[in-house]
């Protein structure tokens, strides 16, 4: 009887009475070992490192970018591990504290599962920007990653999951100073889960410059800009001038022009931070300057394949270098995207391989 009573009541609670009783603890509900290993990490440093207020939650946003597995044994994780703890306010998960940390997790196998034996972290202040660099280990694309970190949709994600696994009444997250954010607001699937994960390329062809951004979701993205000038040179760097950036921004207005066109907003375009404006190394000189072919406000046109190549613009068949590749081709065989004013076409190279 008493065990009766007890399940009566633990039914009846309300999300107000949730509130006062506390939230129940986060549990990893995924089946990813890997994503699992460094949940349980995240969450144990959260509680050695900050102050949990009685009856909140820490809910983990791992933003994993990479992983290797040099051997069966051994796994590296790249990413950016958030945590983040929140309130009950009514129906809204309000969020009181977080925290991020760019690293690299070294993992070990054990058992059937991993776990976290090595940590490589960014350090802070001055020397924040070098160390993400130190652990790209020169992959600049990597760096871009570490550099940019929209976790948004993973961090959705494991609050939805929470919610779900406990059962709570709970509509909406927000954080301090912005406006609630719904957890099961209608976002449009075309043509942002078209994008998300596939890399853009706009090149001259012959390698001497190119602009590269890489999908995230709803519209978001990273990009870098390369324009290698060999012949610019000058006193401390003979062996010529690199011009170039990363950056990362947003799409967004999308409107439907035909079954196979879709109309874009340039809605964000911002360069990163921690770009020294110009440095000399190891006899060249490294100039920041804007990424070229994208710029904030433009219209994009993106142009999914089956498209027919006889109506689109001669500038952006010429960049995009499709009859250079199929000089027979009636329809384009991958998406483009078009920067209308500037003229500028990039190919999914994600397709291409």
């Amino acid at each position: 009887m008493k065990r009766f009573f007890m399940l009566i009541l633990t039914l009846a609670l309300t999300t107000a009475a949730l509130a006062e009783a506390g939230l129940p603890a986060y549990t990893y509900t995924g089946d990813d070992l890997i994503e699992a290993a460094a949940v349980a990490y995240m969450l144990e440093r959260a509680e050695a490192m900050y102050y949990l207020e009685e009856g909140s939650v820490t809910i983990p946003s791992p933003l994993i970018f990479r992983v290797e597995q040099p051997d069966d044994e051994t796994a590296r994780v790249y990413g950016n591990f958030w945590v983040y703890t929140y309130n009950l306010e009514g129906k809204t998960l309000f969020c009181i504290s977080g925290g991020e940390e760019p690293a690299v997790l070294t993992l070990k196998k054990a058992g059937e599962g991993w776990t976290v034996a090595d940590v490589l972290g960014a350090e802070d202040g001055d020397g924040f920007a070098e160390s993400l660099r130190a652990l790209a280990g020169g992959d600049e694309a990597l760096l871009a990653q570490f550099l940019n970190t929209d976790d948004t949709e993973v961090r959705e994600r494991f609050i939805r999951e929470y919610v779900s696994a406990n059962g709570l009444d709970v509509e909406a997250y927000q954080d301090y100073g912005w406006d609630p954010v719904l957890l099961n607001r209608e976002v449009s699937a075309e043509p942002y889960s078209l994008l998300q994960g596939k890399r853009f390329v706009f090149a001259s062809g012959v390698g001497a410059w190119d602009t590269t951004i890489t999908f995230g979701a709803e519209g978001s993205f990273t990009g870098e800009f390369h324009d290698s000038e060999m012949g610019e040179t000058g006193e401390g760097y003979p062996d010529g001038t690199v011009y170039g950036c990363t950056f990362h921004g947003r799409l967004a207005d999308a409107e439907q022009a035909d079954s196979l066109t879709w109309t874009l907003t340039v809605a964000e375009l911002e360069m990163d931070e921690g770009q020294a404006p110009e440095a000399i190394e190891d006899g060249i000189r490294f100039v920041t300057t804007d990424p070229y072919g994208l710029k904030a406000g433009d219209a994009i046109t993106l142009y999914l394949p089956g498209t027919p190549v006889s109506g689109l613009p001669e500038d952006f068949l010429f960049w995009t270098h499709i009859q250079e590749i199929d000089p027979d081709a009636e329809t384009l065989p991958w998406m483009t995207l078009r920067d209308d004013a500037a003229q500028s076409g990039f190919v999914c190279e994600t397709d291409m391989e």
